[in-house]
C-alpha cells in the first residue's frame, strides 16, 4: 500500500542516517548501522524472486519486514521470509506494523515456530509454540516513531539494549542542551553588561549636559 512504501522509505532512512552514540560504538565497535537493501521492484510476474532479492536475503543479517493489510496474504512476501529464514532464525526477522492491527497483517510464519518436545512416555513429537517477534509502531505518527520506535530496530541492528540506547541519547541530549544554556547565559551576561555601560554613558552624558546648561545660563545672566 501507499502508507507502507512510505513507511519503508522512511525506515530506510531514518536508519541509514540513525547516530550511534560514542558509548555505545566504543563498546559494541559499530559506528553505523550498514546500508540497508529495499526492495522497491514491482512483485514479479513469474514465480521466481529476481537474482538481486536473493542475494540480499542470503547475505543479509537482519531482514525487515513492513506489515500492512496486504503483507500477511502476499506470496511474495512469504516466499521472502522463508528463504531467509532458510539461513538465518526468527530472532533476526523484525517487523514493521504500517497500519492495522498486529494480529491481522504479521505474517504467519513469523508467528509460531515448530518445536520438537518429549513426552513423559519417552514419545517425540512436534509442537507449534506460540511467538512474538520485535515489533516497530509506526502507527503512532512518523514523527513520534522516528523518536520511541525507530530506535528499537537500531537496538536489535547494533546488539544493544533498546533501554541502553535510548538512554545515552538522552544523556548526549542534555549535553548538548546544557552547552547550549551554558552559551545562552554567557550571551545574555554579555548583553546585560552592555546594556549597563551603555546606561552608564548615556546617564554621563546627560549629566555632563545639564552642567554645560549651567555654565551657558550662568555665562548668559553676568
Amino acid at each position: 500500500t501507499e502508507i507502507a512504501m512510505k513507511v519503508a522509505e522512511d525506515v530506510d532512512k531514518q536508519l541509514e542516517q540513525f547516530r550511534i552514540p560514542a558509548s555505545i560504538r566504543k563498546q559494541y565497535g559499530i559506528r553505523r548501522i550498514n546500508r540497508l537493501f529495499r526492495d522497491k521492484d514491482e512483485l514479479p510476474i513469474t514465480s521466481n524472486i529476481n537474482d538481486d532479492i536473493l542475494n540480499a536475503l542470503d547475505h543479509s543479517e537482519y531482514l525487515i519486514v513492513i506489515c500492512s493489510p496486504h503483507t500477511k496474504e502476499s506470496i511474495w512476501v512469504d516466499r521472502e521470509i522463508r528463504r531467509f529464514l532458510e539461513m538465518h532464525d526468527r530472532k533476526h526477522v523484525l517487523t514493521v506494523i504500517a497500519e492495522g492491527m498486529p494480529s491481522e497483517v504479521i505474517p504467519e510464519i513469523l508467528t509460531y515456530q515448530e518445536v520438537e518436545r518429549t513426552a513423559p512416555d519417552g514419545t517425540r513429537y512436534t509442537e507449534r509454540e506460540q511467538l512474538e517477534p520485535l515489533s516497530c509502531d509506526y502507527r503512532i505518527g512518523f514523527k513520534k516513531a522516528r523518536k520511541a520506535e525507530v530506535p528499537r530496530l537500531a537496538a536489535a541492528l547494533i546488539g544493544c539494549r533498546y533501554d541502553d540506547l535510548i538512554q545515552r541519547r538522552k544523556q548526549r541530549r542534555n549535553r548538548i542542551l546544557a552547552g547550549l544554556m551554558a552559551a545562552v547565559t554567557v550571551l545574555s551576561t554579555g548583553a546585560a553588561a552592555y546594556v549597563i555601560r551603555a546606561n552608564s554613558r548615556i546617564s554621563e552624558n546627560y549629566r555632563q549636559s545639564l552642567r554645560n546648561q549651567s555654565v551657558y545660563l550662568s555665562s548668559e545672566s553676568l
